[in-house]
């Protein structure tokens, strides 16, 4: 995990609050936060109210090392306080896959 400076634009420590609160940005169709306490780990919201949890990282090996790639993780809904923390452990697991050559996107 590598901590993010707060102030960077588009970067909020992404909490079940958060999230609960979070809208786009004035005159947008979608905004992605990014978390200042996970690399690569976002929320996506749109002005349907739409609210997913992705995960981004750079492919380190083979044919398309370099491409970025987001993976869905799932919706966010928010109604046990628990899916923030979920989502955050697939993103780290994810993440970690990808250092090791392995694409969750390509598994799917």
């Amino acid at each position: 995990m590598v901590n993010r400076s707060p102030e960077e634009p588009g970067r909020v420590h992404i909490t079940d609050t958060f999230c609960r609160r979070a809208t786009v940005k004035d005159g947008k169709r979608v905004t992605v936060y990014s978390d200042t306490e996970t690399r690569g780990f976002c929320m996506v919201v749109t002005d349907t109210g739409s609210k997913t949890s992705t995960v981004r990282y750079t492919l380190k090996d083979g044919p398309e090392a370099g491409k970025q790639v987001r993976v869905t993780l799932g919706p966010y809904l928010g109604s046990d306080g628990q899916a923030v923390a979920m989502y955050r452990k697939e993103a780290a697991k994810a993440i970690g896959d990808a250092a090791r050559g392995i694409d969750k996107a390509a598994k799917r």
